[in-house]
Parts: structure tokens; C-alpha cells; sequence
């Protein structure tokens, strides 16, 4: 008691009640401007955990000075006191030294499509977070099987209003949930739910169950925590309108989800109602046509489902949008212009992300106006930067104007805000390898490798990279390590067949192409399969039985994406306008013309112009290359500025114009410096030109990926001939003989190939 006494004297207790009391209202005022000012919640933590830490200062401090009268400095005081601030400051550092403590907004200035500026607040990355929506279970009601599909879609639309929030339905992880042996996304393992959600780098996953019974819907919905999988609090909603529903559920995942409270007081949360339809009926038929187009590839009852939905709801600007894409796919681009046309009148109901994407997709697509697509891209960035999807857009546009640093430099920031993202890596290293950059491609496809070891497609990337590098030994053992993993893969048995073909085993390379075929179960592997047939069929100049593989390709890929197949098409045909094919070619081309979208059909000019190219229709040609050319031009689709820049040199080569063929080649080469082709036309101008070192060095590095290829050697025949190397020419034309043994009649460079062969004195067999 006399310690209790001693305290009272020393007025600690009042001292200490001062302290607390004090202590708390500073909590509380820096809680409120917290709310306010939508200040860090961990500055609220860091001040009472510096308020608790300091308590034994303050008793030190009242105990040493509280007694009325003068009091002198203990050594107690002035050892614990700086202790103890010490102590305290070191706890705040470790426990709070990463976080951010000022305001959880920063503020920006965006610059529109228009070039207007404004000031917005964003949130800090720190602050925000990535949730994935599951589709839901069914509660028992056969009748209500599509609300687990369209519930979930509605909850990510409604929590995608707010910027806090960056939220993903599983239709984006078709892939992934394909290869999981759930392509349909429904009734997922859990520990299946919580891989996908952390592999994506989401922080939180949706999942629950909906039904309806006697006219009321019961929604079940846990939010689970991707990293500590703790068990998650159910919360149910009961009600006869699930749009409203959907409106309660989405603020409690955000309540719960403990986004700022002054954040929630005065964000903007439009009911889900306004922001796609109030019609549930539209909004069932609009889930049916997402799953037809991104779970089904169902594209014509996607079109049937979406008109269905906004025949319903006119004002259903989502369901426009995708009705236009799916139009647009189906071959109708009327119909998909003026349902693009309603969309963009009714943009204003969406959320400001789904519009930033509305109005990409509407720039360059519909007003053909690339710079203001690539404007609302950035806008996209700076309003939302650790949205990947707006950096995925980013990189798409810009890979589509031939700007691989700035495509490169957005999936560098995907990985950033996603470390998971490991696709990108695949991505960073396609865009390395295609500009030649083979060490750095090298190092990213390993670092991919490291994260999946046992993954077929580390080994397969590293093969395609090595062959093109023309380390073709390696490329084979980089295929031999992934058979080990899966002895029947389809894109490792196609790889060593692609090898085989540059080694110049082309009958290996067809056996191995028609036991593939015969193994394969789905249309894409018979697609995939006939690609490669059609590429050896070429490389041997056996056109017509090319043309007919194209037929039986084009069957098969006819239930995919039709406009990506009829370009496709196109592109594969106008490869066959050789021996004899290029009048068939071109009527066939002027036809599919019919079949594309306007806005596309200029696309067809360079392959028109291959077909005319060898009918000698030279003004033709060049009129068909300058179609495509302006297009390139007005759409930035700079990716076809090396296909048309080799038909620009082919059109000077055949007018005797050497010189300005070889620039065209060289300039090809630039952009585009592993294509063999290309070295292969500008070592064949150099020796037309008498540049003979030059050309055997470039031809040199076109045979270095390719050894077996046979233009390649005929060239470097034809030109160690000139040299009087005969003996080194033979043995290059030997492997092009070996490649054209069958070659098409009518096939002039296999002809041209034979008369060096009775030059040389060699029989058309390769054989001296």
C-alpha cells in the first residue's frame, strides 16, 4: 500500500489518466480525418501502438516529476527515457517502415482522347485490391442455372465501379481453366479456386452459391483471403429482386474487403440496374452469349443470344458492345457498326473502366483513328495504373504499330503490379527473339522455366527460340527434355518435326506430320498439325497437295473465330500462287473478299499482289501492295510493313530494278531480322548486283537457322557457280534437289534448279 501511497503523492495516477485520455482523443481525431481525408489506416495503428510503446516514459516522467517542487534528472530517467524512444522508434520502422501513411489517393493529371487535362485522385497501389469472382453453385432451382454464371458477372460489374477495386470474372482465365479440365468454369475444386486466384496475384476470391425458391432468390457469398486460405464468413441475401441483390452483396464484399470508410461514404455506387439492365431477362441472355463467345467459341448463338438481349433492353450498352464484336466476328458489319453505335450512345451507364475499353475498341476499330485508341489506352494507365488489363491494351496497340519497346515496357509493368503474370515473361521474350535480341529472350524464357519446370511449354519456347537462332541441336534437346515430361505432346511432336524440316529430314518430318493427324482428338490439333503439313508441302514445292490440305484446314477452323480464320485463309492461300496456282489463287482471294468486314478487306491487297506478282501483272501488283500500304498507314497495322516492304522488292527485282529491291530487302531485314526469307531475296539482289561477298555472307545467315532450306541453297549454288566453286555449289544444290525431288510442274524455281544441276553436270536427283 505504500507504493500506492507513493504514486498518489508523486500525482502518477493523474499523470498516467491524463496520458490515456490525451492519447485517445489524438486516435480518434487522426481516425476522423482518416475518414475525411481518406488518410492511411495504418496511421491510426502506428500512433497507438507509439502511445502504448511510451507508457513507461511517462510513468518514469511523472513518478520523477510529479511530486510538487523542483525535482532533478534520475539516472533511471535519463537511461530508460531514450530507451525507450529507441525501442519505440525501431518497433515503428520494422512494423510500419514499408507501408504507406499519408493519404491512400494521389492525384494525377489525365489527358483525354481530345488532348483535354484533368485532375483526378487515384488510389495507391498500397491500397488497393484484386478480387476474383468464381461463378457460384446452384442452390437447387434448374429454372435458376444461369444466375450462377450471370450473378457472378453482375458482381464483377458492380464492384468494377469502384477504383479501389480491380476485379476479374473467370471467363478471362478460359485458358487456364481449359487446361485444368474446366473449361466451362463451373463447380470448381476449392483448392482449384484458390490456385487460380493466387496464381493470377489476386488478393481475395469470390465463391457461394445462389437459388431461388417460391419467386425469392438466396444468395450465399464467402470472400476468402487468397493467401492464408483462412475459413471465410458466409453472408446471405435473401430477396425477390436479384438485381438488388446484387447491389447489397457488392457493398458488403467491399465493407469486407475493409476498403476506407470515407472512401465508401463518397464513392458513387450505381445500382447494377442502371449500369446494364434492368431487365432480367436481358441479363440472362447477355450471360448466355458471354459463355457462347468465351466459354463455347459459339459465335453465330452468341450473336442469336446478345440481339435477343437487346431487342429487350435497347439501352443495354454492355450487351451492344459485345453484340458488335460478335457481328463484327460473324461476317455483318452493318449490323455490328449500329450495334456499336447504341453502345457508344449508352456509354454512360457503364463503369469508367468498361467505357476506357469501349472507347479503345470504338476508335480503332470504328473510326479507324488509332492515335485517339492508343490516347484513351494511356488514359486507361493513368486513372487506373495497376489495372493490367489497361497495360495489356497498351501492349496490344502498340504491338499492332510495330512499337515492340513500348509493348515490352507494358508487360515489364504487369509484371510489376503482378509478379504471377508469367505469361508476360512468354510475351517480353516473343518481342526479344522477333527483333533478334536472342540472349535477352534466352534469359526470359529460363526465368519462366523457373517457375514451371515441369511445364511442356518452357521447353517448347526454348526449342522455337534456338531454332531460329540455328542452334538446332539444342532446339532438339530442348524438345527431348519435354517429351520426357509428356511423351505424346502435340506442340513437342510438331516442334522436332519443324526441326526435321530445317535439317532437311523431310520424310521424317511427314511421318511424323501424319501420325500427328491421326492422333489428334480436337479441331485445333488437327489445325495446328495441317499449318506445319502446309509449310513442308511448300518448302518442297508440292503446292497443289498444299492447297488441299488449306481446304480440309479451313473445314476444321471454320467453327473457330470466323474473321481470324478468313484472314488466316487468306494468308495461307496466297503462299500457294505458285506452279501454275496464282489465277486460281487470286479468284479465290477476290472472292473471300465477300466474306470480310470493309474495314479489313484492304488486308487482302498484299496477298492479292503475291498472286499477281507471278501472273507478271505488274501494275496490278503494285496497285494491290499500295491498297494494303495505305491502310498500314492510316490503321498504324505496322506489323505488315515487312511483308510489304519484301512485295515492294520483289515488284523492283522484277522490273530490273536491283538497287532499289535490295533497299526494300535490307530495310525488311531490319524489322524483321530472323525471317530467312528475307536474307534470302536480298543475298539473291546481291548477286544480281555482282556484290558477290556481300551475298554469300547474307545468304550465309539465312542458312544458319534454315540449312535444309532450299531457296537459300539454290541461291548460294547459283552463286558459288559464278565464283567457279563448283565443287561447294553441288553440294548445295544437292539439298535443294533433295527438297524439290517431286516439286509441282510448272514450278520455275525447281526448273531453274535442274538446269544448274546439268550445268554442274549432277542428274536432277542431287547425284554428280
Amino acid at each position: 500500500m505504500k507504493i500506492l501511497a507513493e504514486m498518489r503523492a508523486r500525482r502518477v495516477p493523474q499523470y498516467l489518466s491524463a496520458y490515456i485520455l490525451g492519447g485517445w482523443g489524438v486516435v480518434q481525431f487522426i481516425a476522423f480525418l482518416e475518414d475525411r481525408l481518406l488518410l492511411s489506416p495504418h496511421l491510426v495503428n502506428l500512433v497507438l501502438l507509439a502511445l502504448v510503446l511510451l507508457l513507461p516514459s511517462v510513468v518514469a516522467l511523472a513518478w520523477g516529476h510529479g511530486r510538487p517542487g523542483a525535482n532533478r534528472w534520475s539516472r533511471t530517467e535519463k537511461t530508460l527515457i531514450p530507451a525507450n524512444l529507441a525501442v519505440t522508434a525501431f518497433l515503428a520502422v520494422l512494423l510500419f517502415g514499408g507501408k504507406e501513411l499519408g493519404a491512400v489517393t494521389r492525384t494525377v493529371a489525365v489527358r483525354d482522347e481530345n488532348g483535354a487535362v484533368s485532375r483526378r485522385a487515384v488510389p495507391k497501389a498500397s491500397f488497393r485490391r484484386r478480387v476474383m469472382v468464381h461463378y457460384l453453385a446452384n442452390g437447387g432451382d434448374p429454372a435458376a442455372d444461369w444466375a450462377r454464371r450471370g450473378l457472378a458477372l453482375l458482381l464483377v460489374d458492380d464492384l468494377g465501379q469502384d477504383p479501389f477495386l480491380d476485379v476479374a470474372a473467370p471467363f478471362q482465365f478460359a485458358d487456364a481453366l481449359r487446361e485444368a479440365g474446366h473449361a466451362d468454369g463451373l463447380d470448381l475444386p476449392p483448392a482449384l479456386e484458390r490456385k487460380l486466384a493466387r496464381d493470377g496475384h489476386f488478393t481475395h476470391f469470390v465463391t457461394g452459391e445462389v437459388g431461388r425458391e417460391g419467386g425469392v432468390w438466396r444468395v450465399s457469398l464467402q470472400l476468402h483471403d487468397s493467401d492464408s486460405g483462412r475459413a471465410p464468413t458466409t453472408r446471405v441475401h435473401t430477396g425477390r429482386d436479384l438485381l438488388a441483390l446484387v447491389d447489397e452483396a457488392s457493398r458488403q464484399v467491399r465493407e469486407d474487403l475493409e476498403l476506407p470508410d470515407g472512401h465508401l461514404a463518397a464513392q458513387e455506387d450505381r445500382p447494377v440496374a442502371e449500369i446494364l439492365s434492368a431487365d432480367l431477362g436481358a441479363v440472362r441472355d447477355m450471360t448466355a452469349g458471354v459463355v457462347a463467345m468465351l466459354h463455347d467459341n459459339d459465335w453465330q448463338g452468341a450473336v442469336d443470344s446478345l440481339k435477343r438481349a437487346v431487342a429487350a433492353d435497347p439501352g443495354f450498352a454492355s450487351a451492344q458492345y459485345l453484340l458488335s464484336a460478335a457481328l463484327t466476328v460473324t461476317g455483318d458489319p452493318e449490323g455490328a457498326g449500329a450495334a456499336m453505335s447504341a453502345a457508344m450512345a449508352n456509354l454512360y451507364r457503364l463503369s469508367e473502366r468498361e467505357q476506357l475499353q469501349i472507347k479503345s475498341f470504338y476508335y480503332y476499330n470504328e473510326k479507324e483513328d488509332p492515335e485517339k485508341a492508343m490516347a484513351v489506352a494511356d488514359m486507361w494507365i493513368q486513372l487506373y495504373p495497376d489495372d493490367t488489363n489497361a497495360y495489356a491494351q497498351k501492349a496490344f496497340l502498340s504491338n499492332l504499330r510495330g512499337d515492340t519497346e513500348a509493348a515490352i515496357a507494358a508487360h515489364e509493368r504487369i509484371l510489376e503490379i503482378d509478379p504471377l503474370r508469367h505469361g508476360s515473361l512468354l510475351e517480353i521474350a516473343e518481342y526479344r527473339q522477333r527483333r533478334g535480341e536472342f540472349e535477352e529472350a534466352e534469359r526470359r524464357l529460363r526465368r519462366y522455366a523457373e517457375h514451371y519446370p515441369q511445364e511442356v511449354r518452357s521447353h517448347t519456347k526454348l526449342a522455337m527460340l534456338y531454332e531460329e537462332w540455328g542452334r538446332l541441336d539444342e532446339a532438339r534437346e530442348a524438345l527431348e527434355t519435354a517429351q520426357l515430361l509428356e511423351p505424346d505432346n502435340r506442340q513437342t511432336l510438331l516442334e522436332l518435326a519443324e526441326v526435321d524440316i530445317r535439317q532437311g529430314r523431310f520424310d521424317a518430318a511427314r511421318a511424323a506430320c501424319d501420325d500427328i493427324l491421326a492422333a489428334a482428338e480436337t479441331p485445333k490439333a488437327r489445325q495446328e498439325t495441317l499449318e506445319l503439313m502446309m509449310s513442308l508441302l511448300r518448302a518442297r514445292g508440292r503446292f497443289r497437295e498444299a492447297r488441299d490440305s488449306l481446304e480440309i484446314w479451313r473445314d476444321i477452323a471454320s467453327m473457330a473465330n470466323p474473321l481470324e480464320v478468313n484472314i488466316r485463309y487468306g494468308w495461307h492461300l496466297s503462299m500457294l500462287a505458285e506452279a501454275g496456282q496464282a489465277a486460281a489463287v487470286l479468284a479465290d482471294l477476290r472472292a473471300l473478299r465477300g466474306e470480310l468486314p470493309p474495314s479489313v478487306q484492304p488486308i487482302l491487297g498484299m496477298y492479292e499482289a503475291r498472286a499477281l506478282l507471278e501472273l507478271g501483272r505488274l501494275d496490278d501488283a503494285a496497285a494491290a501492295t499500295e491498297e494494303t500500304e495505305a491502310w498500314t498507314e492510316k490503321m498504324q497495322a505496322e506489323l505488315l510493313r515487312p511483308q510489304l516492304l519484301s512485295l515492294r522488292g520483289r515488284l523492283a527485282e522484277a522490273r530490273g530494278e536491283l538497287d532499289e529491291a535490295l533497299a526494300a530487302y535490307r530495310t525488311a531485314m531490319e524489322l524483321q531480322p530472323n525471317s530467312e526469307s528475307f536474307r534470302t531475296q536480298a543475298g539473291r539482289a546481291l548477286r544480281r548486283l555482282g556484290r558477290r561477298e556481300d551475298s554469300r555472307e547474307t545468304l550465309e545467315s539465312a542458312l544458319r537457322s534454315n540449312p535444309a532450306q532450299p531457296e537459300a541453297n539454290l541461291e548460294m549454288a547459283l552463286l558459288l557457280h559464278d565464283l567457279h566453286r563448283d565443287q561447294e555449289a553441288r553440294g548445295h544444290l544437292a539439298r535443294t534437289l533433295a527438297a524439290w525431288d517431286a516439286a509441282d510442274d510448272g514450278y520455275r524455281p525447281a526448273a531453274e534448279a535442274r538446269d544448274l544441276a546439268a550445268a554442274l553436270g549432277m542428274t536432277p536427283s542431287g547425284k554428280g
